[in-house]
């Protein structure tokens, strides 16, 4: 698992990124690795300013953990599918890929059960500022009109336990496991 990497003794040649880290910096030995990494820099903190899309700056195999935690959902599904081939050409044999993202089966099965309050507490102020169902999930799943334009970066793509299995075998991983939220 992955608090197993991060709770392994420190190896000088382990290599551990954080990638769309966004201010949501991991203290070294990870590096935060994120498009607009230069405004996040902060001492204590390894960022690197990297655009996901274009070839990450390490050799083939030597990445021992990624944590990629609300960020495929920011690509189109054909994007993700080349920023998942990046991390399976870097990651080493044995590394871990941890992919967290909005889940959009359960979202939708929220919206459609009328709880989308449910998300209220773990959501900028606008989101309380709505009233409809409609306009919750929207601003969730497709971030659309909200003014905290640093929580709503925009998704163009949804995903779920099935649809990460299936991106995960495109970018050729041959073995790929689901957990659940919070394990």
């Amino acid at each position: 698992s992955i608090a197993e990497a991060a709770a392994a003794p420190p190896d000088a040649r382990a290599i551990m990124l954080n990638l769309g880290s966004g201010p949501d910096l991991l203290p070294m030995p990870w590096v935060n690795v994120d498009a607009e990494g230069d405004r996040f820099k902060r001492e204590g903190f390894a960022v690197v300013q990297q655009d996901l899309l274009d070839r990450l700056p390490y050799r083939d195999n030597s990445v021992s953990v990624v944590n990629f935690s609300h960020g495929i959902e920011h690509y189109v599904v054909q994007e993700a599918v080349l920023v998942m081939r990046e991390l399976h050409r870097i990651l080493k044999p044995g590394g871990v890929v941890r992919l967290a993202f909005p889940d959009q089966k359960m979202l939708c099965e929220k919206y459609l059960a009328g709880k989308m309050d449910e998300f209220a507490g773990i959501q900028p102020e606008d989101y309380k500022l709505v009233a409809t169902q409609s306009l919750k999930f929207s601003l969730i799943f497709f971030s659309a009109g909200a003014s905290d334009r640093q929580h709503y970066r925009g998704h163009k793509s949804g995903w779920d336990k099935e649809g990460a299995l299936e991106l995960s075998r495109l970018a050729g991983f041959a073995k790929a496991s689901v957990v659940n939220f919070n394990e």
